[in-house]
């Protein structure tokens, strides 16, 4: 199961988020729902990157199926939209395949 997980701060802005563990879907290589979340996380980490004057700071682990994302400057509005659509995205994932692959957690910190 891939857990993703949002951190908001105490007005609900998303601050951080880390997408963790392996999908099992299918098998590696051919898992489409791990496939489409990767490239939700992927593509929202490198449009908050190239897209906004955010700095952010992302580790991974490939193994253990692993990527945490930091960003600075969160509480702009582009890089708010950007983690709004990453949310959206994994949202309509897990209503379409369901919580045994997929859960989302929202922490306030």
């Amino acid at each position: 199961m891939n857990t993703v997980t949002f951190q908001r701060d105490s007005n609900g802005l998303i601050k951080a988020f880390r997408s963790a563990g392996h999908v099992g879907y299918g098998d590696k290589g051919e898992d489409i729902v791990c496939a489409g979340i990767s490239a939700l996380v992927i593509n929202s980490v490198n449009s908050i990157e190239r897209l906004t004057e955010s700095d952010i700071v992302v580790t991974s682990d490939e193994e253990e199926g692993v990527i945490d994302c930091v960003i600075s400057d969160y509480e702009s509005d582009d890089v708010q939209l950007l983690l709004s659509s990453l949310n959206l995205g994994v949202t309509q994932i897990q209503k379409r395949y369901g919580e045994k692959f997929i859960r989302i957690e929202m922490k306030e910190v």
